[in-house]
């Protein structure tokens, strides 16, 4: 590229504007100085080859420095440094400019900086010593955060039992970036204080929504309509139906809980509501296990599983229970399977069956709008 120094002159108002005159150019504010440097390497400036070395510095005063002013065509590129310890440095392309003050008219389009072996080695150790300390904090932040991500929100259970706030969700480092899919809906997870959200829908609804404390996890609200995020159902008392203990036994069958009030309430909308009974109101809730089951997609295979089967619509003793759902659940990636028996016959047939078993990128905002 071929750049023009331009010289500010009141007696030439072309000069003022930036442009140049042909014939007009002054060659002495071209010249680059004549030694030679050590170092073989050339540079091109204006279709001419030299060579440039730094002979001296230059002090320029503040008041000086405030006063300068250029004008030039093209910007200075920088300086390219030799990649080699102890060379000098060298300039490999020059754009000339002209730094004028009412005094001093100097040109730096001659100067290369000179650096000894020992100030080269030097600052070369004092970068790589930066650098290594830079890598090692973002290492040592990276696992940290990794930690972090990974750590759930968990109580300190007892030696034999599970938290089960744990199993029932996605862990937080993937459920930050992926969710599940499977044979039917998705499934994202998405935890905040006291409660959890299984999210069946990519538009925030519809929803599983879960509360939990220290003691219990509760069925708490679950859709009315799919397609109606201002319709739901919820148990009327909020955790008048605890699912299963926070830290729970698992066997077979292990922990077990009895829950005579199963009440919900039906909303239409935000505000309208009719109060309802789940069946013959009262359910048992078991948690068994642990088994190893492959469900298949890009999960591990042989998983470690908790099943809690929650049996409701039960009669006053708990023998028999018309409905049966069985969740399945892993401690990474929470709910992978769930399941719907009616008792029919004297047995339990399968009414509905969903597996999520595979790990998809994409998350979601829960959209619950009333509360």
């Amino acid at each position: 590229m071929r750049c023009e120094s331009v010289e500010l002159s009141k007696s030439n108002p072309n000069r003022r504007r930036g442009i140049a005159i042909p014939g007009k150019r002054r060659r002495a504010d071209e010249r680059i100085a004549e030694p030679r440097l050590a170092s073989k390497q050339r540079t091109r400036t204006w279709g001419t080859t030299h060579h440039a070395t730094l002979r001296k510095l230059i002090s320029i005063d503040s008041t000086s420095q405030a006063m300068l002013k250029t004008r030039a065509r093209c910007s200075p590129r920088p300086l390219r440094l030799s990649p080699f310890l102890g060379s000098r440095f060298t300039v490999a392309r020059y754009t000339q400019a002209i730094f004028k003050t009412p005094k001093v008219s100097i040109d730096f389009s001659g100067l290369a900086i000179r650096s000894s072996r020992e100030e080269s080695m030097k600052t070369a150790t004092q970068v790589f010593q930066s650098v290594l300390t830079s890598a090692a904090l973002l290492v040592i932040l990276g696992l940290s955060a990794s930690k972090l991500a990974q750590a759930q929100s968990t109580v300190t259970c007892p030696s034999g039992t599970y938290d089960m706030l744990d199993w029932m969700t996605l862990d937080s480092d993937l459920a930050s970036t992926y969710h599940l899919e499977g044979t039917s809906n998705p499934l994202y997870t998405v935890r905040e204080p006291g409660k959890f959200y299984w999210v069946k829908g990519g538009l925030g609804y519809p929803w599983d929504i879960q509360l939990y404390d220290s003691n219990y996890i509760y069925l708490w609200i679950t859709e009315l309509s799919w397609t109606v995020p201002q319709s739901y159902k919820k148990f009327t008392y909020n955790k008048n139906l605890p699912l299963v203990p926070r830290c729970a036994i698992a066997t077979g069958p292990g922990s077990t809980i009895k829950v005579a009030n199963t009440s919900y309430d039906l909303h239409t909308n935000c505000a309208q509501s009719c109060s309802v009974t789940l069946g013959l109101q009262s359910a048992i809730n078991q948690v068994w296990g642990p088994y190893y089951y492959s469900f298949g997609g890009n999960l591990p295979g042989s998983l470690k599983t908790l099943v809690i089967s929650y049996r409701y619509n039960c009669d006053a003793g708990y023998q028999k229970c018309l409905d049966k759902e069985e969740y399945y659940l892993t401690q990474r990636y929470g709910l992978v399977q769930w399941v719907h028996y009616v008792f029919v016959n004297g047995s339990y047939g399968q009414l509905q069956k969903s597996i999520f078993n595979k790990l998809v990128v994409g998350v979601v905002t829960p959209d619950f709008p009333c509360f």
